[in-house]
């Protein structure tokens, strides 16, 4: 599986409103976002009026619309942009 449809797997998880949800981890996610986004996409810089650093301390379903339109960006490979690490 390549690592932008685990992104959309995991997000999809952590946005479900199943009782489940409150046992599984978000950290593997906060580490994705953290090592690919937030060099870019921090309080500091928000390129692109995005600051991901003040969500991940949200729940996801919160904010699942800037969620859905990162993973658009990434299943597009559009994000992080070329030049830049990029998930496998």
């Amino acid at each position: 599986m390549t690592r932008p449809s685990s992104i959309i797997i995991i997000l999809s998880l952590l946005c479900a409103s199943t009782p489940w949800r409150e046992t599984f981890s978000a950290e593997p996610w906060r580490q994705v976002v953290g090592s690919y986004c937030l060099d870019c996409h921090d309080a500091n810089t928000q390129k692109g009026d995005l600051n991901l650093e003040s969500l991940l301390d949200t729940e996801f379903s919160d904010h699942s619309d800037t969620w859905e339109k990162v993973v658009r960006q990434l299943d597009a490979r559009q994000m992080p942009p070329i030049g830049k690490d990029r998930p496998d």
